[in-house]
């Protein structure tokens, strides 16, 4: 490749400034200057018909200063901070429809350029000296040096690596999953990806979870929280030309945790116009998978309307019925049930499954201490009257998805789980030596 070498003197920055003490405005520009120009030799490579020799190569060339490629340590906040950090709105709505453990949280501004991912670490320490053009660069260093782990773990749900590698070197280009955990071992801290459920598949499970760093003794770093948005309300989005009426991303922002002070913040701001994209995976849905779909908060939100006449009537009615139409009762609706469960659409399904564990979320916690002992019971003996009936292919499959379910808990578990399950293993094997 062409003038691939660097001029240490030119180039070298130590990653400790970051933190020592705010930059001042000349220091910044500076140092934002000499990574576009390390940014502007990696897209030159990724336009070669070799371009993934060539991206590694200037790479190699980059990783070669040991000043330029020291660790790269940034202190997170604890808390938002109203002078220095902004309410993006739309992502607040959002937010409402992820997961209840992070729904308190607040999501902050980031600048929609396409490189919203990296503009999202710049929102949440804008004192710290780094840009976006810095942490891109070394997100791409990150990608190629451990190619074979992201490249092992994503390809078959997000897509082919080698083209990620080629988008990335080119600024304002859009991110996906493999740019948010290489981010994070750049960084050497957790990340944690937080998607929405909106027209949400179960092969997305990979979108809400937490990676911790290659790097084990970085552990200790804290833990960035990415959160996959958009620029438009949920409507316009579906509605948007080439969409069918399915709910994509389009923008990152951060997720912070609220200051503990009684008052609220209330700086706030409206997107800019100017709309950012991201790579979203490009799934491909089940078949009979409708393109529209109830997201989860309009479930809660029909969950908790029940008291209405229909439903008034029909208690007045089991009240006054003898045990004899009880029964034909009983027996009738579980042949609708199970009729309808042999006619429901893919879409239906997932909204009676969703349905379901929300009932069954909302009793457990009504529930007395009684009350969860009879229901775990009965859960033992039922799980043990399947296992003792199945055939021998329904029990290959129950291991086999219990070992996968046992390995991805152990992936996300944090060191206190681990060293109270190792725990509960040793005495769990000292008793049966008794």
């Amino acid at each position: 490749m062409n003038d691939s070498g660097i001029n240490r003197n030119e180039i070298g920055v130590t990653a400790s400034h970051i933190c020592q003490h705010q930059p001042c405005i000349c220091e910044r520009s500076t140092r934002t200057n000499q990574f576009l120009q390390l940014l502007n030799r990696l897209t030159v490579a990724s336009t070669a018909t070799d371009y993934e020799e060539q991206v590694s190569a200037t790479v190699a060339t980059i990783c070669a200063d040991e000043i330029l490629v020291s660790p790269l340590r940034l202190l997170w906040p604890n808390e938002f901070n109203e002078p220095k950090h902004t309410i993006d709105t739309i992502a607040q709505q959002y937010l409402k429809q992820a997961s209840k453990s992070v729904q308190h949280l607040i999501p902050l501004s980031s600048l929609a350029d396409g490189s919203c991912l990296f503009n999202s670490v710049v929102s949440l320490v804008p004192d710290s000296g780094v840009s976006a053009v810095e942490l891109r660069v070394r997100t791409i260093i990150e990608l190629v040096k451990n190619r074979t782990y992201y490249d092992n773990q994503f390809s078959n749900v997000v897509g082919p690596f080698n083209e990620a590698i080629r988008r990335t070197c080119n600024n304002y280009s859009f991110s996906e999953l493999y740019e948010v955990v290489a981010l994070g071992n750049a960084l050497r801290c957790e990340v944690q990806s937080v998607y929405p459920y909106i027209d949400y598949r179960v092969e997305m499970n990979i979108m809400n979870a937490v990676y911790k760093p290659l790097d084990i003794s970085a552990l200790n770093n804290g833990r960035l929280i990415i959160f996959w948005t958009n620029s438009e309300d949920e409507v316009t989005t579906k509605r948007r030309s080439g969409s069918g009426g399915v709910w994509s991303p389009n923008h990152f922002v951060p997720l912070i945790r609220p200051c503990e002070t009684p008052e609220s913040p209330r700086r706030t701001t409206i997107k800019n116009n100017k709309v950012a994209s991201i790579r979203s995976p490009e799934f491909s849905p089940p078949p009979n998978t409708r393109k529209h779909k109830t997201s989860f908060s309009l479930i809660e939100e029909s969950l908790s309307n029940l008291e209405t006449n229909d439903t008034r009537r029909k208690r007045q009615e089991r009240s006054i019925e003898n045990e004899q139409q009880r029964e034909e009762r009983l027996a009738a609706d579980r042949l609708r049930k199970r009729s309808a469960k042999k006619n429901e659409s893919e879409d239906q399904r997932q909204i009676r499954l969703a349905a379901n564990r929300l009932s069954q979320r909302n009793a457990r916690e009504n529930e007395s201490e009684g009350q969860r002992q009879i229901r775990l019971a009965a859960n033992r003996l039922s799980q043990r009257n399947a296992t003792e009936n199945e055939s021998e292919d329904q029990q290959q499959v129950r291991l086999a998805a219990n070992r996968l379910s046992q390995r991805n808990a152990r992936e996300n578990e944090s060191e206190n789980q681990r060293r109270l399950r190792l725990s509960d293993q040793q005495k769990r094997s000292a008793r049966k030596k008794l």
